[in-house]
C-alpha cells in the first residue's frame, strides 16, 4: 500500500517520503476520520484527534521564493564574473595547490557557480506541485539558503583572487 520510493522534486534535491504508491492496489481516496463534529482527512489528523495544517504543495509560495532566490544568485554571480572579465586579461589564472601539486585555474572557472545555480533553477521550473509537509519545507529552506550563500560567496572569493592575480586589486 505504501512505498518509500516515490520522489518529489524540489530545488535540485530529490526527497523521498512515505506516499501512497501509484502501482499499489490501494483505493484512490483516503478514508475520512470522524473527530468531533467534522470529518478530517486521515493524513491531517493527529493522535489526539485534533487537526493540524495539511500539507501544501511546494509549487506555492515556497517554490516561488526559492526560484527567485536562485535567479538572484545566478544574476549576482554573472555580474561578478562580468566585472572580473572586464578588469583583468582573459589569460589570467589563479593557482591551486593540493597535495604538493599546483594547478592553474583559468578565468572561465568563474562560470562554474552560475552554471550550477542555473541548472538548479531550470530543474525547479519543471517541478510539479507535490505535497510537502511543513517540517520538510523548513528543512529544505534551512539547507537551500546556506547552499546558495556558499556558491555566491565562493564566486566573490574567486573573483577577488582573479583580480589580485590580474593586478587589478592589491591584496
Amino acid at each position: 500500500m505504501f512505498s518509500f520510493g516515490n520522489k518529489r522534486r524540489a530545488p535540485g534535491i530529490i526527497l523521498y517520503s512515505l506516499q501512497p504508491s501509484k502501482d499499489s492496489n490501494a483505493p484512490d481516496k483516503i478514508p475520512k476520520m470522524k473527530t468531533g463534529d467534522h470529518s478530517v482527512d486521515d493524513d491531517c489528523a493527529r493522535d489526539d484527534g485534533a487537526a493540524f495544517e495539511a500539507t501544501k504543495p511546494l509549487g506555492g509560495r515556497t517554490a516561488v521564493v526559492l526560484r527567485r532566490l536562485l535567479a538572484a544568485g545566478v544574476l549576482v554571480d554573472l555580474v561578478v564574473a562580468g566585472f572580473v572579465l572586464t578588469q583583468v586579461p582573459l589569460d589570467t589564472t589563479i593557482s591551486y595547490t593540493r597535495v604538493s601539486n599546483e594547478w592553474q585555474i583559468p578565468i572561465v572557472a568563474l562560470f562554474a557557480a552560475p552554471a550550477l545555480l542555473l541548472t538548479l533553477w531550470w530543474q525547479t521550473r519543471k517541478a510539479e506541485d507535490q505535497p510537502l509537509p511543513p517540517k520538510e519545507r523548513v528543512f529544505l529552506i534551512a539547507i537551500f539558503v546556506p547552499f546558495l550563500a556558499f556558491f555566491v560567496g565562493a564566486q566573490f572569493f574567486m573573483a577577488r583572487d582573479y583580480l589580485i592575480s590580474g593586478g587589478a586589486l592589491v591584496s
